[in-house]
C-alpha cells in the first residue's frame, strides 16, 4: 500500500469514482487511448451546451449545499473543455474561469476524486491560476461530474484558505451533490426542469449535522476569508473593494458597501463596493441620498437590519427605486467600530431574507473590517511617511 504525500488525502485521494461506471480515468494515460479519451469527453461536453450559459438556481443551490456541508468558504462547479476551466456557479469565488494548461483542478478530470490537504507544496498546484490568488487557497477537494456515459466532463470542488481535510460525510455529500449536477444535466438536455437529484439525496446526510454546527462553520469560513482579506491588504481601497466582493459572492448578495470617514468631523465616503451589474444607473445616483441612512446607523452604532426593503420607511425611495428590478429584498447596515471609534458603515444587500446566522456572519465581519480599517490606513501613512523621507533625503543630497 502507497504511502500518500503530504499534501495528499487518505480519505479520498486516488480512489476510483462510486459513480463512475467503468474504467474512464483508467483509460485517462497518454498517447492514442487518451486522444481519443479526450475526444469523446468533449464530445459529451458538447452535447449538454452549457458552456458560456447564464447563472441557475438549480446548480447555485448544489454549490450553496456544498460550502455548507464541507465546511468551506468557496465552491465550484465547473466544466472543462480543450482550453480553459469554466465555472457554471461559484460561492465565495468572482472568477468565471482560469486556463486549462497548469490547473490542478483537471487532475480531476484524469484520475478521479482529488484531495490536496496543501496545495502550497502540492507540485500539481504549481502553476494555478485558481489557487494562487489573494490570499491563496490551501486546500482543494473535487469530484468529477459525469455524464451518462461515464466521461467527466467537469467538476465538483471546495477550497478552503487553510490546510485542513476532507471528512468521510463530507466526501459523501460531496459525491452525491456531483451525482445531483450530472442528472440535471441530463434533465436539462431533455426540457424536463424539477430538482437536482444530488438535493434529495443529500437531505438524508442533513440530520446527521447539528444545525448549530452548520451555523458555527458558516461563521468562521466567511469571516475568516474575510479577515484574510483586510489583513494583508496595503492600500484602503483596493482592500474593501476586494472584501465587498468576496463578501458578495459568499453571501450571494446584490450589493455590498463600504463606508468610510477619517474622523467624526469628516463625511462618509464609499470606499469599497461590489455590485451585480444591473441595466439602470440609480445606483451611483442614490449615493448621497444613502448617506442619510449612513449616518442614521453611524450616530446610533446600532446594526440596521430589514427583510421587507421595499416598505421599509428608513430606505430612501431612490434605494427602493434601484433595489427593485435586482430583488432587493433585505437590507443589513452595520457600524464599523474599532478602537472605540467609529471609522465606518456596511451596507449589505440581498436577494432573500436574511437569517439570524446571517446576521451573526455580518456583525463578526464588522468588527473584522473595522479593525482591518485602522491597520490598512496605518500601513498606508507608514508608507506615505517612508516616501516622504526619502523624497527628503533626495533633494537635499
Amino acid at each position: 500500500m502507497n504511502t500518500p504525500a503530504p499534501w495528499e488525502s487518505p480519505t479520498l485521494e486516488g480512489r476510483k469514482h462510486p459513480l463512475s461506471s467503468g474504467d474512464e480515468f483508467a483509460k485517462a494515460g497518454s498517447g492514442e487511448a487518451a486522444a481519443r479519451t479526450e475526444a469523446a469527453r468533449l464530445e459529451a461536453l458538447a452535447r449538454y451546451e452549457i458552456l458560456d450559459t447564464d447563472p441557475e438556481p438549480e446548480f447555485d443551490d448544489l454549490t450553496q449545499m456544498a460550502v455548507a456541508m464541507c465546511d468551506a468558504p468557496c465552491a465550484i462547479l465547473a466544466f472543462v473543455d480543450a482550453h480553459r476551466v469554466w465555472f457554471k456557479s461559484t460561492v465565495g469565488l468572482s472568477s468565471s474561469q482560469v486556463p486549462r494548461e497548469g490547473s490542478g483542478c483537471c487532475e480531476t478530470l484524469r484520475r478521479g476524486p482529488v484531495v490536496s490537504r496543501d496545495t502550497e507544496g502540492d507540485p500539481r498546484f504549481a502553476s494555478d491560476e485558481l489557487v494562487h490568488r489573494d490570499p491563496p487557497f490551501r486546500f482543494f477537494a473535487a469530484v468529477p461530474v459525469l455524464s451518462t456515459e461515464g466521461h467527466a466532463v467537469g467538476l465538483l470542488g471546495v477550497l478552503d484558505y487553510s490546510s485542513r481535510d476532507l471528512s468521510p460525510l463530507e466526501e459523501r455529500v460531496l459525491t452525491f451533490l456531483a451525482k445531483g449536477v450530472g442528472a440535471h444535466l441530463e434533465r436539462r438536455l431533455r426540457g424536463r426542469p424539477g430538482p437536482p437529484d444530488g438535493v434529495q439525496v443529500v437531505s438524508q446526510f442533513a440530520p446527521v449535522v447539528e444545525p448549530e454546527m452548520l451555523t458555527s462553520r458558516r461563521l468562521s469560513s466567511v469571516v475568516a476569508s474575510v479577515s484574510a482579506v483586510v489583513t494583508s491588504g496595503k492600500r484602503l481601497r483596493l482592500t474593501l473593494n476586494r472584501g465587498a466582493e468576496l463578501l458578495r459572492a459568499s453571501l450571494r448578495a446584490v450589493a455590498v458597501r463600504i463606508w468610510t470617514r477619517e474622523s467624526p468631523e469628516s463625511r462618509f465616503e464609499l470606499t469599497g463596493r461590489a455590485e451585480v451589474t444591473l441595466d439602470n444607473s440609480t445606483a451611483w445616483a442614490s449615493g448621497s441620498r444613502m448617506r442619510s441612512l449612513v449616518d442614521i446607523i453611524a450616530q446610533g452604532r446600532v446594526p440596521r437590519v430589514t427583510n421587507d426593503f421595499q416598505n421599509d420607511p428608513l430606505i430612501p425611495e431612490a434605494e427602493r427605486v434601484w433595489g427593485l428590478p435586482a430583488g432587493v429584498v433585505s437590507f443589513a447596515g452595520l457600524p464599523l467600530v474599532a478602537g472605540g471609534k467609529l471609522v465606518g458603515v456596511l451596507a449589505v444587500y440581498g436577494r432573500s431574507p436574511l437569517e439570524p446566522f446571517a446576521q451573526e456572519v455580518l456583525e463578526a465581519i464588522a468588527r473584522e473590517l473595522g479593525e482591518g480599517i485602522l491597520r490598512v490606513r496605518g500601513r498606508e501613512r507608514a508608507m506615505h511617511a517612508c516616501l516622504s523621507s526619502r523624497r527628503f533625503s533626495h533633494e537635499t543630497v
